[in-house]
């Protein structure tokens, strides 16, 4: 039934808005002494915003003041009070309202002492939803959320609608708070370290895409990490909508416990709302949607955002015609299955932000032909079993560089496979695979680890990636 989404839009909207507000009434940011803990991006967005709206604001940070450089810098920029190598709020005084760095695990021990005071500990995301009526459309995931997001921005988009992609993208929901009134709506890229610390946060629209283990060194175990993405959905109503990865058995596991209408999309399972037959992406209430070879976005992975975001922008009213050209508008995202460049007939492929194995494990199965996989980095407490079977299935070579390196090559071993090159620098590893790739095989960048025992973060690592492959070319 063609539109059944789009003719409700409005009117869901509207009530949305009025029980958004209702949920908060009552928080007065003018009454509020509140500490921001962090100095970086998050931290310094919220004490921006809050300078001179609130009773008063402290910014600070665990991290000793040596540390802190730069921040501190920014930091008393801002005009409020500083305080670095917090170890117990009371240095802050007498707090009435704490907002939590991502950076930190919700069990910190500053966020428990402040709890045993009273204070009430939340997420950026908590604060700034708190003070918006606009509804958001919040996106979740192991992986493809920032490609999900970008889509879907795209889409509403060409659909005339005034959307505004932020969050764990870029910047933080709370920079936005003043643009409410201009916008339809707000899609918000969130992770797991977000969502644990929201109480009241009300998506419109939720998505969850997929949930593979990861974050373990922070949330300990799966279960953990998979309670804090199932947030997103807690204080959905029977008016809001739920878009769910069907499959994945740890999201599907969810639905019985939603408030809110379930959307399910799949590739390899059955799906009510959108799926994939004959190589053509099906939305229930449309028909035949496109091509997924229309997609400009490799991967199988890929097609499962293009549903997530479809299904997500149906609610927002956006028609088929729409979707499909917001789509069209999407460009590879830099560091996710970026084409570096082609060498001697090999190609050089930057998928750095593969963090978890699930990830890479995506990233080898976009490959038809012969793969050279550089892999390793920062421990996460990730299971590699499973890698080590798509490995053994996909990869002609694997070249295994930082602290997981050890753990990798067991994990690989233990799947048969043999072909492995231990390398002390991701350079030494590009230009091993390029001496023994052949034309037509593709060198490919896919960690499936972070990136903080090496480079500073995964973004550091790709441009590295790409610099070793540029001096490659340059020998050429």
């Amino acid at each position: 039934m063609p539109g059944v989404m789009s003719s409700c839009a409005a009117g869901l909207v509207i009530a949305w808005s009025r029980r958004a507000k209702h949920m908060t009434e009552g928080f007065d940011l003018s009454k509020q002494r509140v500490l921001v803990v962090g100095m970086n991006i998050t931290g310094l967005a919220c004490a921006r915003f809050l300078q001179g709206r609130c009773e008063a604001v402290v910014l600070a940070d665990t991290r000793p003041a040596d540390n802190l450089t730069g921040q501190l810098a920014q930091a008393r920029e801002v005009g409020c009070e500083v305080v670095p190598h917090l170890t117990d709020p009371a240095q802050a005084g007498e707090v009435s309202l704490m907002v939590a760095s991502p950076g930190l695990a919700y069990e910190h021990p500053v966020f428990e002492a402040a709890r045993a005071r009273g204070v009430e500990v939340i997420a950026e995301l908590e604060l700034a939803a708190r003070l918006i009526e606009t509804p958001l459309a919040v996106v979740t995931g192991t992986n493809g959320k920032g490609t999900t997001v970008s889509l879907l921005g795209h889409m509403l988009e060409a659909a005339g609608k005034r959307a505004l992609v932020c969050g764990n993208i870029g910047e933080p929901l709370i920079s936005f708070v003043e643009r409410s009134g201009e916008l339809d709506c707000y899609v918000v890229e969130a992770s797991s370290f977000q969502l644990e610390a929201t109480t009241t946060l009300r998506p419109r629209v939720a998505v969850l895409l997929n949930v593979f283990p990861d974050h373990l060194e922070r949330h300990g175990t799966f279960q953990r990490y998979v309670a804090a993405k199932a947030r997103i959905f807690a204080n959905q109503t029977a008016q809001d909508d739920a878009v769910l990865g069907g499959d994945d058995p740890a999201v599907l596991g969810l639905r019985p416990t939603l408030a809110a209408r379930p959307h399910v999309f799949a590739t390899d399972a059955p799906a009510d709302d959108a799926w994939l037959a004959d190589g053509d992406i099906w939305l229930k209430d449309v028909g035949r949607l496109m091509a997924a070879g229309e997609i400009p976005l490799p991967g199988r992975h890929n097609v499962r955002n293009v549903m997530a975001a479809a299904l997500a922008a149906r609610v927002f009213g956006a028609p088929a015609q729409a979707i499909v050209e917001g789509v069209c508008r999407m460009r590879p995202q830099e560091h996710v299955l970026e084409f570096v460049a082609e060498i001697g007939g090999v190609r050089f492929v930057n998928d750095t932000k593969a963090t978890n194995p699930g990830a890479a494990i995506a990233a080898l199965r976009s490959f038809n032909g012969p793969v050279h996989l550089i892999a390793g980095g920062s421990e996460k407490n990730a299971d590699f079993a499973e890698l080590g079977r798509v490995v053994a299935d996909r990869a002609k070579r694997v070249y295994l560089i930082g602290a997981t390196a050890a753990r990798l090559r067991r994990a690989i071993e233990a799947a048969g496979f043999r072909e492995l090159v231990q390398c002390a620098t991701l350079e030494d590893a590009v230009d091993a695979a390029a001496a023994a790739s052949k034309p037509g095989e593709t060198v490919l960048l896919a960690p499936a680890c972070a990136s903080f025992d090496m480079f500073e973060n995964y973004a550091h690592r790709g441009r590295a990636f790409k610099e070793a492959v540029a001096r490659l070319s340059s020998k050429s």
